[in-house]
Parts: structure tokens; sequence; C-alpha cells
């Protein structure tokens, strides 16, 4: 289940309403964008706004400052509050946000939502905001003779993929959620049902993530310090695996190999990312695998260019030795380094660059290679030089020194497809207390599930399974929650 922080918009301003009752008004912060960034580094996926002028007067008054703060964030933003046009729709999703939520028109003007739906597809959503189950509008200001369920019904033949449903009577009242309501609309539907209003504690989110809603909005509640955001998300990011797609890129192009040999090229690297944000990946990873072979920096401007176009977070790695290399790499537009063969060179930087930067926003990556049987040793340049370090003992160190990620690289393993090293992930996973990426050898869905859960991995990295349609994510993230593998983007 995704939790949504909300960002309620008026007159400029970050506030919440009691009730949906525009007299009842609580600033709380006079810079909505500054709060944007505070839950995306608490650890928000996703951020709920809802342009309230825009609610009320059916003009989107503050598309500026929601453009603004979808070009701010690395994480995607769903947004409502006057949506009334086509053209409205266009210039948000133009601007970088990822979802648009319809409300008063999906009442008054079907055939406006129809046209939305045919032309932008799962980037519609519908907002139904109920008072004693019937649909009110006009930025609750009116209450309408539509019923609530009937409402849903509806926009299932329309092709609606997402709704925000909420009880307006609950709203701000900080009661909880109306569960007996959401569970009556969620059963009756095979949209995708974020529930809103009342969320006011973590019994609440366990109720509703039980009921197996989609998402929930949660506003006041973290507003007022009722809840804390910061230790949902460690909660739901400690039970939830990540489906990591890799970009391996050599002269700007993305490339393929078996064992780091062999390598051949598949695909322009901004396409596929496009395609992979598309698909819902998790995160994304963009490798410069022979910067440091070369012993050059990674390519600036490709960097720059993949990052203007997904809303996932993404990890830079290759040729990255020194802080300003990092301070390049996160400016242009990267969530988190990768660091690698400099690690090996020079220890300290990866203590250096937690302490400046975050150890959340460091991933120790290593290259490990079987030298006698359990035994494992770390491989610099590529993969091409046996350090005689013990990969185990590597990434203890290198998780002491600060970093907040290890990802495992399986160099037996890589391209062969018969499944991720099972035993070194494990192994690490164990040694450590940050999360551990299993990546190497991804051939079927099975070693999906085989390494998030016998390698008891966070995470599970591929890369040609994803290039060549192999494996599609939607389909891989489906089998997973089918096999009781907690994953994002899936009713659980």
């Amino acid at each position: 289940m995704i939790l949504f922080p909300a960002i309620d918009i008026l007159g400029g301003k970050c506030v919440r309403l009691t009730q949906g009752d525009y007299n009842k008004e609580t600033i709380y912060n006079d810079n909505p964008v500054e709060v944007a960034k505070e839950w995306e580094r608490q650890g928000a996926e996703y951020i709920h706004i809802v342009d309230l002028d825009g609610a009320k007067t059916g003009k989107s008054i503050n598309q500026g400052l929601i453009a603004e703060i979808a070009q701010t964030v690395s994480i995607p933003i769903q947004v409502g509050g006057g949506i009334r046009s086509i053209e409205v729709i266009e210039n948000y999703l133009n601007r970088e946000v990822s979802r648009v939520i319809i409300g008063t028109a999906a009442i008054q003007n079907p055939e406006f939502l129809r046209e939305a739906v045919e032309k932008f597809g799962e980037r519609i959503a519908v907002s139904i905001d109920a008072r004693n189950g019937f649909v009110a509008t006009d930025g609750w200001t009116k209450e309408s003779t539509v019923k609530a369920l009937d409402l849903v019904k509806d926009l299932e033949e329309v092709g609606v993929q997402t709704i925000v449903y909420t009880d307006i009577l609950k709203d701000g009242m900080l009661q909880g959620p109306n569960f007996e309501e959401l569970q009556a609309v969620n059963q009756a539907t095979t949209i995708d049902v974020i529930a809103s209003g009342g969320v006011t504690t973590e019994e609440d989110v366990k109720r509703l993530r039980e009921q197996k809603m989609y998402g929930a909005i949660i506003g006041k509640a973290l507003y007022d310090g009722t809840l804390n955001f910061k230790n949902l998300m460690d909660g739901e990011k400690m039970e939830k695996k990540n489906i990591i797609a890799c970009l391996d890129v050599k002269n700007g192009r993305v490339v393929k190999g078996q064992q780091f040999q062999n390598i051949q090229e598949v695909a322009d690297p901004v396409e596929l990312a496009k395609q992979y944000n598309k698909d819902q990946v998790d995160e994304l990873v963009l490798y410069d695998i022979t910067a440091s072979v070369e012993k050059r920096n990674v390519f600036i401007d490709l960097v720059e260019n993949i990052a203007k176009v997904i809303q996932v977070p993404f990890t830079v790695g290759g040729g990255i030795s020194s802080i300003a290399d990092i301070e390049k790499v996160l400016q242009a537009g990267a969530d988190k380094v990768s660091i690698n063969s400099a690690a090996i060179e020079n220890p300290d930087l990866i203590s250096e660059a937690s302490q400046k930067y975050g150890s959340e926003t460091i991933v120790f990556a290593l290259d490990a290679k079987e030298v006698a049987p359990g035994k494992w040793n770390v491989f610099s340049k590529g993969g091409q030089v046996d350090t005689g370090i013990d990969a185990i003992e590597w990434a203890i160190k290198g998780v002491t020194l600060g970093a907040g990620e290890v990802v495992v690289n399986a160099i037996d393993d890589d391209g062969a497809k018969s499944g991720y090293n099972i035993a070194l992930t494990k192994k690490i996973a164990e040694a450590v207390d940050v999360p551990v990426i299993a990546s190497g050898g991804a051939g079927k869905p099975e070693h999906f599930k085989e390494a998030l859960t016998e390698g008891s991995a966070a995470g599970a990295l591929a890369a040609s399974v994803f290039h060549f349609g192999e494996i599609k994510i939607p389909a891989l993230k489906e089998y997973l929650a089918n096999e009781n593998v907690l994953v994002r983007g899936i009713k659980e």
C-alpha cells in the first residue's frame, strides 16, 4: 500500500481544512515546495497535492506552484483541484506531474472524463468525495444526488484505473477512516482505491493495508505530529521489496554481456528509462561500466537527460571517485550514488560522502567472484582485478564506514540467467543492518522470488531480462504478489 502525504494548497500556502470547510483553515507552512522536499526526505514514494483554490473556483490557480513542486522532487506526485479541461491536464502532465485527479468534472461532464481517460489512460484518476454516501462537488461545498457506489461502477465502465475515495465527515477529524464504506467500495470494483480522510494512527494504516487498499492519503495527523511519517515509511520499506532495472552504459548506449565480458549494444538509455518509469519499476540504476577502467568521470549529460524523464529513485555509478564527482552526479538529478572501485582505493570516501550527503544517499557496490568453495573475493576495475579482499568482510566494512545500502554483483552469475547467487546474498544480508540488493543472474520470475525470500535481499536488480522483454515488470510484480512477496504498486 502506497502512503501519500497530503499537501493542500490555499493562497499559495500549505493548509488543512476540517471536513472541507474553507472557514476552518489551519496554515501549516508558507512554502509548499519545502514541505514536499521534506516528505521526500522522510521517505515518501508519492505525494498527493490538492489545489484548494482550484477546487473551489474551478480554475487551476496554483498550477505554477504545483509544477515547481513536481520539478523539485524526484518522486511522483498526483494533483487534483479545479481540473476541468484537457488543456490543464496536458499542462500538468507536461510539467512532470505523474497523475491528474478529476473531481467535480467527473460528475458534471462525463464526456470530458471519457475523453481524458481515452487520451491519457492510467495517468487519470477520479476523486470521489462522499458525504453520507452521496458525492459532493465544487470543493465539497455542494452535495449531488449521485450515490458514491453508483459512480464507482460508472467509472469502471469508462476505464478509470485509480480513484481517491474520501469520506468528508472523517476528513481532518483524527477519528479514523470510514473502514466499512471503504471496504464496500474496494470490494465493489477492480479499480485501485486510495483511501482518504481520517487516517490517524498506525493501526488505521495497518487496517487499510489488511483491506487491500492501493493507497492511503494522510494529512492532518502528519502535520499535527500524531503520526510520524518517517517511522511509517521505515516500516513499509522493511516489508516491501524493490524491483530495480539496471542500465549498463558504454559510450552512451545501453549494453549487456555475460560475466562482465562479450559486451553487446542494446538500446538508447533515455528511451529505456522512459519505458521502465512507465512500467512502474521501483528504482533505476545507471552504471557507466567502463568509467573506472578508463579513469574518467561518468557522463553527466546522460544523467541529466535520464533524470528529466523518470519519477523513480535514480542511482548512478561508475567513475565516481571523489566528493566533487558525487556533487556533480547529485546536482545532475541522481538520488543516490554507487561507489565501487573507488572505495577499494580510498575507503574514507564512503565515510566522507555519508557524512556530507547522508548514508541513504551512498550505495556500496561490490563485484564478487567465488575463488574457493564458499569464499568470495572482491574484484575491481569492472571485474578484472582480484583484490584478495573477502566480499563479506568488505560489505561489513562499507556499512561501518556509513553506506546505507549494499549491492552485491555476483560476477559468476552475471548474464547467465541461471539465478541470483543466493548463498552470497544471504550471507551479506545477515551480516549487515542495511538493505542488500541482489544483482546478477536473473532469468525468470522464480529467481526474483528466491533472492527476495531465501536470499533475504531487500531488492533484486536485473538488466537483460527487462531490456529484451523476457520479463515484464508489471507481470513480475503480479507474480511476486501472488507468491506472497510484498512489492510496491500491487494490491496486497
